[in-house]
């Protein structure tokens, strides 16, 4: 049940403002992390802090941070540690969230539609590319909206995605194994190459 008291450290109590913070953290994501320090939001309660719609937090730490109801369309999360983290009823919308990581997180009623949530691609010193998927491994997104996102290779493997709504997504190569999907919704969704192993399917289900 969400309520207006603290969970965790509050935001209000940290002793540096959040354009602070994101100048130290800039200055570590771009010099590999020789300078500055990576901003992090472990535990930390943002609900009475700054606004973070279409804020730049790549790479950030928030294991366990509560975002709970907060406006974060637009926001850029790349390449994040999020797991745990409360995003309960967030709005979403055109979030770039690619190759972050949200297992074991809160979800439910978050609306996530258009959000760019495809692996982020790296390149390493030999010129080799790898990439790393979205992962929300046993998260608990029941009733989420995704609608018209990309979530290509997602990693979904025991979440509970009840009525959740894929609809117009582009699922290829997700991983749904053991997931719940009860009553989901994946009308015009791609599908192709993706994993329903084990997957509990007694709604809605997309076409290949």
């Amino acid at each position: 049940t969400l309520t207006e008291n603290p969970v965790g450290k509050d935001f209000t109590e940290v002793e540096m403002t959040l354009d602070e913070l994101l100048l130290k953290h800039t200055s570590w994501v771009a010099s590999g992390g020789r300078q500055g320090f990576q901003l992090d939001l472990a535990g930390t309660d943002m609900r009475k802090g700054p606004r973070l719609a279409a804020k730049k937090l790549t790479a950030i730490k928030a294991q366990g941070a509560t975002f709970a109801e907060m406006d974060l369309r637009g926001v850029e999360i790349q390449g994040a540690h999020l797991e745990k983290a409360d995003f309960r009823k967030c709005l979403l919308q055109n979030a770039d969230l690619r190759g972050s990581r949200f297992s074991d997180g809160l979800f439910q009623r978050a609306n996530l539609s258009k959000a760019n949530l495809n692996p982020l691609t790296f390149k390493k010193p030999d010129g080799v590319e790898f990439s790393i998927p979205c992962n929300f491994e046993r998260a608990v997104m029941r009733q989420a909206v995704f609608s018209g996102a990309r979530i290509v290779e997602g990693k979904f493997a025991g979440a509970d995605l009840t009525e959740a709504d894929f609809s117009n997504c582009d699922l290829r190569r997700a991983d749904f194994t053991g997931a719940t999907l009860s009553e989901a919704n994946f009308d015009g969704a791609l599908l192709d190459g993706a994993l329903l192993d084990g997957a509990l399917l007694d709604g809605k289900t997309g076409k290949k």
